[in-house]
């Protein structure tokens, strides 16, 4: 017989089984909308010590599979209740009223398995407990707002004089002292739920406020004086972010061509050089010509990004700023480039030094005619692996696969050789006993004798004889000993098969097909970039395919944000007004690729002269700064290289290399509650949304959420359909019920509120006073009281989501 021990036996809970509490112990702000609930790891956990029996029925249709757990857990307000420690089971214990407690009659309700792997894999996945299969118990209380709770895990069931049974009845008021397996403690703060604040969210209302211009007064110029009239000259300073409808205040016609001309004459006075006599007044220090230095343009042109940079107030306002940033930070900027600067001085050694070796071979290959063919060889054996047969095989590859020692080519055996060395004094050595034909000197020179040897030799059939032919087994000249390869590997090699002498190849004529197919200029440039493969690229755009650049003239790369530079300068400077943003608001704007591009020109020409103020080794053409949004991709630019770009282009267009950015602006208790919440914008030819392209933070506490788009007309455009949606972000299951209805008729379970209950203002949910059996949409859905499944279902809390029509976020007033 088996023996199983009561609840009431249990003297404590393996805290480890306990996979997550909710709310968070000690959670400052926790959401009110929603029902504390533990989880454990154990599927069975909840039920089994349970002295209950499930409420099961030989026919399937009156079965409700109800079963009472023997855990219950309870959330009480925190000054009810003491907690004690005390010599009990448990080690403590819970003072507490019964009328603060849920109801055990329905504690079935509030205890579930939750699944994520099919019914025929549930046993083997819950013996895992990998959290695919967890219980779950839940406390359907109400919770207030800015209230202090107490949560604990505590036993259903007590031992009476004779027999089990529950272990409180809510119908009569005692107090109780519980045991107690875990608890914790929080506090509400004053948002529900994410839905609540979803809701408090709307659009800034017409005509109360326009973003993104600021004006902007421009009567006094310093050097210049433009103007006739003492009457202020005002015109708009625009931000990188500005209402679509927004209208910017613009100078009249008489001032603009006054300040254009003004500055025009200023500018080119400067790029203007003339050579200064004795008695020459000091020459006139003018203002940055932008976009000079890029452009390589003396004079200020009549159209186009040059005209609009430096001769347009309010994208030379721009340009001014991005210079002002270079000046703040130019010493962290210069100790960036002169670490870059290391790399950089890499390279032009590395191409001068194969400049070097280009005229040490070129020297070698005028005077290789003086040389015998294995000294040829010798003397340009450094160049036979960029060297190429007609095949495109390196030729070093053909003589280490002939029969040719490999050693008798290298610097080693040459040294050996050489007129002074030992080997060859030896050869000048007279040798006595030496009868030649035809001679009757006894004393020859070995020298006499090995020319004697080649001319007896130089005919065709015997320079036949001498070939240098490829070995007969592949790797070598010698067959492999079948006793070693069979030590070796176990197994005895099959007799090698002897290759087709049909590519042999004579000394000479191997030198001479080296030196004509050596291009020095091709090699030096091989050589070079596999010490430097960056240099491949440079090498490619080359016209000549053996010219080679005498020293690379680049600048330093950074890779920083400037629109978060700029905003720790001031946010009002990147977007005007930002300060009036109403809380709780939402609101489209677009981003001004004119500002970024007037910006980042400005940054890039004081940065270039810095560098040359610096005698940094870098091109004054070179662009520096090309990101001023903080994209996640950091190989992602706002503009292309500013030598690229064409004079008629305007600066609208130059600036939108990463595309065209509309910017939703959010401000309110979502975003500092949720500050993980998604924001995306959804197309009407698209049926998944776009996630934000770059998105930021600006003081107080707005955030902004940028989408690049092709045509950012077509979603500010009237009737336009693109939609703005606002997700809840991902999150573990919550149960509860909406703090307020939604109004109209209940039509599923998810709009569920305390509202729509009888007694609404209970503390906790009573299934058994609740009646929605009539609702003929619910029924489609769950059975309201059914089991514990279908209440975890009809009290389940989705994931939130909110859209808006993009067009009716568009602020529609006047700068």
């Amino acid at each position: 017989v088996l023996s199983l021990r009561p609840p009431d036996h249990a003297m404590g809970l393996d805290r480890s089984q306990i996979s997550r509490r909710y709310p968070s112990p000690s959670s400052p702000d926790a959401e009110y909308g929603y029902f504390p609930h533990v989880e454990f790891t154990a599927a069975d956990l909840p039920w089994l010590l349970s002295p209950a029996s499930a409420d099961e029925s030989e026919r399937a249709n009156d079965s409700t599979g109800r079963l009472r757990p023997w855990l219950v857990l309870i959330c009480i307000e925190a000054s009810t209740a003491s907690l004690n420690a005390s010599s009990s089971k448990t080690g403590q214990t819970l003072s507490v009223n019964s009328a603060e407690l849920p109801d055990l009659e329905e504690s079935w309700a509030w205890a579930h398995v939750q699944s994520v792997v099919d019914a025929n894999e549930f046993s083997s996945a819950a013996a895992d407990s990998a959290g695919l299969v967890v219980s779950r118990l839940v406390c359907p209380r109400q919770l207030l707002p800015n209230q202090r709770y107490r949560a604990a895990i505590v036993n259903a069931w007590t031992r009476g004089e004779t027999d089990l049974h529950p272990a409180w009845d809510v119908n009569v008021s005692t107090e109780l002292l519980l045991d107690v397996f875990d608890t914790w403690t929080f506090d509400t703060g004053e948002v529900g739920s994410f839905e609540e604040l979803c809701e408090r969210l709307g659009p800034v209302s017409d005509g109360t406020v326009s973003f993104g211009l600021k004006t902007m007064d421009v009567t006094e110029l310093g050097l210049l004086k433009v103007w006739d009239s003492e009457m202020p000259v005002r015109t708009s300073y625009g931000g990188a972010m500005l209402d679509a409808n927004a209208r910017a205040v613009k100078m009249s016609t008489v001032h603009e061509a006054g300040f254009a001309d003004g500055v025009t004459g200023l500018l080119n006075m400067g790029t203007h050089r003339r050579v200064l006599a004795a008695r020459s007044p000091d020459p006139v220090v003018t203002p940055p010509y932008y976009g000079s230095f890029a452009a390589k343009i003396d004079e200020v042109p009549d159209k186009g990004w040059l005209h609009e940079l430096n001769l347009h107030p309010r994208q030379r306002a721009a340009a001014g700023l991005g210079a002002e940033i270079i000046k703040r930070h130019q010493e962290r900027y210069m100790a960036t480039a002169w670490q870059q600067a290391g790399a950089l001085s890499e390279t032009n050694r590395a191409i001068g030094n194969a400049h070097l070796r280009r005229a040490v071979g070129s020297t070698w290959k005028k005077k290789s005619d003086k040389l015998d063919p294995q000294q040829k060889m010798s003397v340009l054996w450094p160049q036979m692996s960029f060297a190429r047969t007609k095949d495109g095989n390196p030729v070093k590859s053909q003589i280490y696969d002939s029969t040719v020692p490999n050693g008798a080519l290298r610097n080693v055996m040459q040294r050996h050789l050489r007129p002074s060395g030992v080997v060859m004094r030896s050869f000048k050595a007279p040798l006595k006993r030496a009868n030649l034909p035809g001679r009757e000197n006894p004393y020859i020179y070995r020298t006499q004798a090995a020319a004697w040897l080649r001319n007896s030799l130089d005919s065709p059939v015997n320079r036949e004889k001498l070939k240098i032919a490829e070995p007969a087994i592949p790797g070598g000249t010698r067959t492999p000993d079948p006793r070693r390869e069979q030590a070796k590997t176990g197994v005895l090699p099959a007799p090698a098969t002897p290759r087709s002498n049909t590519d042999s190849l004579v000394l000479s004529d191997t030198s001479d097909q080296a030196l004509s197919s050596m291009k020095l200029g091709q090699v030096a440039r091989l050589q070079t970039t596999v010490r430097v493969p960056a240099l491949a690229t440079r090498f490619s755009g080359l016209d000549d395919s053996e010219a080679m650049p005498t020293r690379v003239a680049s600048g330093p790369v950074f890779t920083e944000p400037l629109a978060q530079t700029l905003q720790a300068m001031s946010a009002e400077l990147l977007m005007p007004g930002i300060d009036l943003f109403p809380d709780n608001s939402v609101r489209l704007v677009e981003a001004d690729p004119s500002f970024v591009a007037a910006f980042l020109s400005g940054a890039n020409h004081e940065m270039a002269r810095e560098l040359l103020w610096r005698e940094y080794p870098a091109a004054l053409s070179h662009t520096s700064f090309r990101r001023f949004w903080a994209r996640p991709d950091p190989t992602e630019v706002d503009i292309n290289p500013m030598i690229d770009w064409e004079t008629d282009t305007p600066l609208e267009k130059l600036g939108a290399a990463g595309g065209e950015s509309v910017v939703l602006l959010v401000r309110g208790d979502l975003l500092r509650q949720y500050p993980g919440v998604r924001f995306l914008l959804l197309s009407p030819d698209d049926s998944q949304p776009m996630e934000p392209a770059f998105s930021g933070r600006l003081p107080p506490d707005v955030g902004f959420f940028a989408f690049d788009v092709q045509d950012k007309d077509a979603v500010t455009a009237a009737g336009s359909k693109w939609v703005i949606i606002i997700e809840e972000p991902p999150q573990e299951p919550r149960f509860g019920l909406d703090t307020a209805a939604s109004g109209g008729q209940l039509i599923t379970y998810s709009e569920l509120s305390w509202d729509h209950l009888r007694d609404s203002e209970s503390t906790y949910l009573s299934i058994a006073d609740e009646d929605f059996g009539s609702n003929s949409f619910l029924q489609d859905e769950a059975t309201w009281g059914l089991n514990s499944a279908h209440m975890a279902f009809a009290t389940y809390q989705q994931p939130f989501r909110r859209l808006f029509r993009a067009v009716d976020l568009l602020g529609g007033a006047s700068a």
